[in-house]
């Protein structure tokens, strides 16, 4: 057997997949209310839609009083909704320029633009949820509202950063054991060398995973819990598993079944990361190019 096709390289190559996944929105989810191409001169309702979600962000308000301003949108594309449209693309390039080869705003409102806009509109609405408590009065329960503190996005966005932090870190850490080709030359050329590596390469990973379980999650990211424990199980796993195979040697030899075990445990957390990757897009939720979180991007 080929060890040095074996899908252990799965890991280090997982922040690679997104460019070959099929593009899915949350836009697609809400598309009859941006549902077309947009530009300057149009009458339509749906201009009436643009307006209003331009209006949600003091940087892109169409007018600051009159026609356009919030509250009175209007059907009418004309020049106010043309800048508001120019500001809104130039404050996230990174989704609505780069990818369609621009360096400047065009006022264009395509398929880009729309999506940009309904996932910040599916994010604030989320954000803007308040969260129901519990109090008890003369002995009977009253639910009320709590205000967040902290929005639902600002809370995942913190999670992804700190988790990618480790992640980031944690692989740069194990660069120097050549995990892949430690694998396969343990099996093909076993020596004390080779296996003393492996044990400290455990030892590695499991202090990882408990790096990983000790992150916190604020209330308001409470949507994230189900994932992270997977992707904390699934490192936790791997370090079980090479400290089994490690620990149940014969010698300086490992045997190739227990290495197709831990190739096992790489799969399923690529798998769980993958599924990290895609909750943040169906949140509407891209790291920008200077967050640890942009390895959790997908297109």
């Amino acid at each position: 057997m080929d060890f040095r096709s074996s899908t252990i390289f799965i890991f280090f190559c997982l922040f690679f997949l997104f460019f070959t996944t099929t593009r899915s929105s949350v836009a697609q989810a809400e598309a009859g209310m941006l549902s077309k191409n947009l530009f300057i001169g149009m009458h339509d309702p749906e201009v009436r839609s643009l307006q209003q979600l331009l209006n949600v962000d003091a940087d892109t308000i169409v007018s600051e009083s009159g026609a356009g301003s919030a509250g009175f949108e209007t059907d009418f594309f004309g020049k106010a909704t043309l800048a508001a449209v120019i500001r809104f693309q130039e404050k996230y390039p990174v989704e609505v320029l780069v990818p369609a080869g621009l360096n400047a705003g065009t006022g264009f409102v395509g398929k880009l633009t729309r999506e940009k806009l309904l996932r910040i509109r599916t994010v604030n609405i989320e954000a803007s949820a308040p969260e129901p408590t519990t109090t008890k009065n003369k002995g009977v329960a009253t639910t009320t509202q709590k205000s967040a503190t902290v929005s639902t996005e600002q809370a995942l966005r913190k999670y992804g950063n700190d988790l990618a932090t480790a992640i980031l870190a944690y692989t740069k850490s194990i660069e120097t054991y050549k995990i892949g080709h430690l694998l396969v030359d343990t099996i093909n050329s076993p020596s004390q060398e080779k296996i003393d590596s492996l044990g400290a390469f455990a030892k590695t990973v499991d202090s990882f995973a408990k790096k990983v379980s000790s992150i916190s999650l604020e209330q308001e990211a409470s949507s994230v819990t189900e994932i992270h424990k997977k992707i904390s199980e699934s490192y936790a796993t791997q370090a079980d598993t090479l400290n089994s195979i490690w620990s149940g040697r014969s010698g300086t030899t490992i045997t190739a079944e227990s290495m197709m075990r831990y190739n096992d445990t790489v799969i399923e957390n690529a798998k769980v990361l993958i599924a990290l990757m895609q909750f943040f897009k169906d949140k509407g939720i891209r790291f920008g190019a200077g967050e640890a979180g942009v390895i959790f991007n997908r297109p």
